[in-house]
């Protein structure tokens, strides 16, 4: 049951927050010689490569073929996503600043952020095991840098779970395999993202328009968008089916966007925990 997050040799320790270093979101020291001034990390290499990536990343997932689209995904995670040493040392690093004690606990609480999502938008949790495991699946990058290269390779898992045994089980409930295929490719495509943009944010705020980072504007755009993924929630949430619950109450009813705000994790029920603790591999 335990998880493999962590390299041979990283202690579990590694994904509790450093509180020690407060995120400034104000450059420390004026630059009137630059026109731009950064806040990122001054010495990241190879941004100029990674914006490329994000570019040739769109082009690969606009193939209306989700297979050709996966081919072209796997080929980019094998050649292309981790390209400095400074990667290596960010991998599952938890960047959710929670208080964590143990990777095995992370994957509990992204599975448990799985179950109360589906709860809400989909009711039943009957004869739906695989299809909660890849909502986890797809969760858990927000809060852990997973290199994509591990999550295909197998060497990252979910309580026990490989990416490969998750698709496969999709299979055993009926799900076509043209839409298998369309879910593995938003699931690669949300990894590589996550993945470059805990390297390096900027790089993904300014793929799109090519521009260089312009300090506090980039933060500010950041905060924005994550203000508008939030609130895609309200609207739509009554739109699911007759028995969803309002927007307004959907936000209050999952732990998760309270602990983002407390930056803390809420101790789970006993019935909770036993219910996540059924998904894990034994």
């Amino acid at each position: 049951m335990a998880s493999t997050h962590h390299t041979p040799g990283q202690h579990p320790d590694a994904l509790k927050p450093d509180h020690a270093q407060p995120v400034c979101l104000l450059p420390r020291t004026k630059q009137p010689e630059s026109p731009c001034i950064s806040n990122v990390e001054p010495h990241v290499q190879g941004r100029e490569n990674r914006v490329s990536l994000l570019e040739e990343l769109r082009t690969i997932c606009s193939n209306p073929d989700p297979y050709r689209a996966i081919e072209g995904l796997h080929r980019l995670i094998r050649d292309g996503t981790e390209t400095t040493s400074t990667f290596h040392r960010k991998h599952y690093s938890n960047l959710a600043h929670t208080n964590h004690t143990s990777a095995d606990e992370v994957d509990r609480y992204a599975m448990r952020d799985a179950l109360q999502w589906w709860r809400h938008w989909h009711r039943s949790l009957k004869d739906h095991y695989w299809k909660l495991l890849y909502v986890a699946f797809s969760i858990i990058p927000e809060d852990v840098t997973v290199p994509p290269r591990n999550l295909l390779s197998g060497d990252f898992r979910l309580l026990g779970h490989s990416v490969a045994e998750m698709l496969n089980g999709l299979r055993e409930e009926n799900v076509r395999p043209q839409i298998i295929a369309f879910m593995e490719m938003c699931l690669l495509r949300q990894y590589i993202v996550q993945y470059l943009d805990k390297q390096d944010a900027t790089v993904a705020l300014l793929t799109a328009n090519h521009k260089e980072s312009i300090g506090i504007i980039d933060t500010a755009v950041n905060m924005t968008s994550l203000m508008n993924i939030l609130s895609m929630d309200l609207p739509s949430s009554p739109l699911s089916s007759r028995s969803a619950s309002s927007g307004l109450h959907f936000v209050p009813t999952m732990d998760a966007y309270r602990e983002r705000v407390k930056h803390i994790r809420f101790p789970m029920s006993g019935s909770l925990r036993r219910m996540v603790d059924s998904y894990a591999k034994l």
